[in-house]
């Protein structure tokens, strides 16, 4: 009887901390979404893949006539806001153009910290503006082109 008592009770206790787990991952990806515009609901892992389908542009526009002219949608674990309408993606582009202009960062680059000083991993600031401008007048000048020439001659024949 003394048994049955204590897996009753390792059950309650269990079933109380995946409650309150539940609640405390719910809460962050609310406050995480809640900036974001509405969008379907998601899947745990595979988020909305499932419903784009075989014709992923019909289904985009389903769910356009639904959400509206911009949605957030969850593909794996990424999020994605996605544009419907012309109207909506230059009223995007004009007023929160530097939010979109960023990169993602892969955790390939963050490993020998390629994406402080790489043009490539740079995200977009007074850094990649710095470097895209020397590159351009350094680096990517007909002149500076020129030079390795015989080089490529010799590898093409």
């Amino acid at each position: 009887m003394e048994g049955q008592w204590v897996i009753w009770f390792s059950a309650l206790v269990s079933s109380f901390l995946a409650y309150f787990l539940s609640e405390l991952i719910g809460r962050r990806k609310k406050k995480s979404r809640a900036n974001l515009p509405p969008g379907p609901p998601a899947w745990p892992i595979v988020g909305n893949i499932l419903q784009l389908g075989k014709k992923p542009n019909e289904s985009l526009w389903a769910l356009s006539q639904q959400y509206g002219p911009l949605m957030t949608l969850s593909l794996g674990m990424k999020t994605a806001v996605v544009v419907s309408s012309s109207e909506m993606a230059k009223e995007i582009f004009k007023t929160h153009d530097q939010n979109f202009a960023g990169r993602t960062l892969i955790e390939a680059a963050k490993v020998n910290s390629h994406h402080e000083s790489s043009i490539v991993f740079a995200q977009y600031g007074d850094y990649w503006r710095k470097v895209r401008r020397i590159a351009a007048t350094e680096l990517f000048t007909p002149t500076k082109l020129q030079v390795p020439q015989y080089l490529r001659r010799d590898q093409v024949s």
